[in-house]
Formats: C-alpha cells, structure tokens, sequence
C-alpha cells in the first residue's frame, strides 16, 4: 500500500521547534545545548514581491502569516509589473546594508523583461534564504559540510528520510524545467553516493531512466505528467509540481494511477510546499545566528 508523506505534519514540528530557539533569544535562558542564547532580538526575513501574480501574492501572504506564528519578523517590499530593474537592484542593495534583515527572500516567478539571475546576483550571499545565488551554489556544488541548503532540498531530503530508506546506491531522477534547480540537486545525491541523474521534460531518454528510478523528484509543473506505467514498483514519489485549474491544485503526479506502484509519495498540496516554508524559517534563523556570530544547532 502507498503511504502519503505529510509534509503538513513535518512542517508543523520543525515550527514548533523553531518557536522553541526564537522563545530562548529573548528569555535569556541557556539552549539545550548549553549555550547562551541572544536576548531581545527576533530574526527579520525581507521579501521581495515584483508583479501582480495573484498565486505569488497569496503565497507570500501565506509566508507571512506562519513567520509570524513562528516569531520572525517580514518586511514586504512590493513592485509593480512594470517596475524598473534599478528600482529592485537600489531595494537590495539597501537591504543587504540593513543590519537589521538578516536574511532576503525573492519571490519567483518575476516579471517578464526582469532578469532573474541578475536580481538574484545582487543579493549578499550571506543573506540568500533561499541559497539560490550563485556564490552559494557555488559553495553547494563543493560540498561543503557547513552550507545552508535551499529550502526546497531540505524539504525533499525531509520527506525522504521519512521513508526510512538510505540514499546511498539508490537510482534517482530529477524531473525539472530549471536546470539551476535540478543539476546541483542531482549532484548533491551523487556526491551522496547515488545514482542521480537530472532530466528536463524534452529529454527523450528521460522515461527509461524513471522506469528504472528507486526515487523520481518531479518538478515540471504539469497536472498529472507521472503515471503508474511510468515507474517501478516500490517506487517514491517527491512531487513539487504545482497546477491550479480554479480553485484547484494539482500534482505532477497522478495519485490515482500509481498508488499501486508506489510505495512512497509526498502529494500536492499537502507535501513538500508546507515543508519548503518551514526550512524558509529555519535559514532565517540560522542566517540571524550566523550574522551575529552565534552558531544554530539544527
């Protein structure tokens, strides 16, 4: 039988614990660990919201209201459609002078005629909450024990942990339109001692690799893209892909189908989206602790 992977469950413990470190840095009271904890302070996240996508809107809302149950302070700075590159590249530059934001989100998708790798390059490094700049992708692809990983990683390795299965020497396929998402990903596995391979969805090898994959992490954004004829038996699923039709959300993957193949999958919604905020929240305060020279045990 399928077993669901909650990642709404997940996401809520890592809160909790997250409410637990935020709580100590202004009780003055030791950390389990028996540090001292810093006092008065909260961490502040700053978002940046360019466009008038309403899915986007509603998520940073969403973002906002659970950084506030968790005790991190948002600052919101929201651009128009038609905004000028400059005006978001002057916002950052302040941002990553403001010795009181301690780490800086970019909402994606962004406008068209905005680059995204430059706005994204302008970014300190050391404020990157979602690891995508390419200093610390850079730093990813090294390997480095002490790196901050993207909070979408730290999701997916969250779910899968939760299978109770090791990684090493399992066949992996990532499924993904951006390469700048799915190649360090795939490295990570392999460097992990996986057999890890990125596809982008016109590859035309891709499904005889997925037929054969212990574990397939599909982020195409396309409703139903993965079957039960497209996988092995005993298979898990990690989907990221996001299709609203309406009110509705869906999947990459077509529950139905492979629920007799399967033997894991985290759905849409309910999976990897809520696990992705929570591991947002969990950089924040790790960037907050590492800019003010305190090291987070997490």
């Amino acid at each position: 039988m399928m077993k669901i992977l909650d990642g709404r469950v997940m996401a809520e413990k890592i809160k909790d614990r997250l409410v637990q470190e935020i709580i100590a840095l202004n009780s003055n009271c030791p950390l389990s660990n028996g540090q001292s904890s810093l006092v008065g302070e909260r961490p502040n996240l700053a978002i940046i919201l360019a466009g008038d996508s309403e899915e986007s809107a509603l998520y940073v809302k969403l973002k906002q209201q659970e950084a506030q149950k968790v005790g991190i302070d948002t600052h919101l700075y929201r651009f128009s459609p038609d905004v000028p590159e400059k005006d978001i590249l002057d916002t950052l530059a302040y941002l990553n002078q403001d010795d009181l934001i301690d780490a800086v989100l970019v909402q994606l998708p962004l406008p068209a005629g905005l680059d995204a790798d430059k706005i994204i390059g302008a970014l300190n490094p050391e404020k990157d909450a979602d690891c995508f700049h390419p200093k610390n992708i850079t730093r990813l692809n090294s390997g480095g024990a002490d790196q901050i990983l993207p909070p979408v990683y730290q999701a997916v390795l969250a779910l899968l942990q939760e299978t109770g299965e090791p990684l090493k020497g399992k066949k992996i396929v990532i499924l993904a339109k951006a390469k700048v998402f799915g190649q360090p990903f795939a490295d990570y596995f392999s460097r992990g001692g996986a057999d890890s391979r990125f596809f982008q969805p016109d590859q035309p090898e891709w499904p005889r690799f997925a037929k054969a994959a212990d574990i397939i992490i599909s982020a195409v954004g396309h409703k139903h893209f993965l079957t039960g004829a497209m996988i092995k038996k005993g298979a898990a699923l990690i989907d990221i892909g996001i299709t609203k039709e309406g009110a509705k959300v869906f999947g990459d993957v077509d529950a139905e189908s492979v629920k007799e193949q399967a033997a894991f999958l985290s759905p849409v919604p309910g999976g990897v989206g809520p696990l992705t905020i929570a591991m947002l929240f969990a950089n924040t305060l790790r960037l907050y602790r590492q800019g003010r020279g305190a090291k987070m045990e997490y």
